[in-house]
């Protein structure tokens, strides 16, 4: 265990300014949206209307009708893949009967994984750290990406 301790902090030593900026743009970008999650911003804009749709899928799948629940699913086309990707949480919070704000919480860790997936394009793509920066930044600053958690 120390020694792994150790390796992180040996890895962060080498990070150059920016890099410890983009790190501490995605930290309050999954701290806001935990934040939000936690404190009633479930359900906030309209689209979040969308995990009802998952949720009564869940419903479906674990009440033993999946045909039924795949129809529902695939019945519009309108963000689809968000709605497949929901039935994660949905099917978490119909099994367990979690709270809805602890589902958002995975919202929160996805909306938060494409804000630093945005910086890793960029760096991938020949971008150097500054550009990595502002391009995580402008990421964690988009409503598109913010009301998703």
């Amino acid at each position: 265990m120390k020694l792994e301790y150790q390796q992180l902090k040996a890895a962060f030593r080498k990070l150059s300014p920016p890099q410890y900026l983009t790190f501490l743009v995605i930290g309050v970008s999954l701290a806001l949206r935990l934040l939000l999650a936690v404190h009633g911003g479930e359900l906030f804009w309209t689209d979040e209307g969308r995990y009802g749709v998952s949720r009564d899928a869940a419903n479906l799948f674990l009440g033993g009708h999946p045909s039924r629940a795949v129809a529902l699913l695939f019945s519009q086309a309108d963000h689809l893949l968000f709605k497949v990707v929901a039935l994660i949480p949905a099917i978490v919070e119909q099994s367990l009967h979690t709270p809805l704000w602890a589902t958002d919480f995975f919202f929160a860790g996805v909306s938060t994984w494409l804000v630093w997936m945005t910086g890793r394009v960029v760096k991938v793509s020949g971008g150097s750290d500054i550009e990595t920066l502002f391009a995580t930044l402008l990421a964690a600053s988009s409503t598109s990406l913010f009301y998703y958690s």
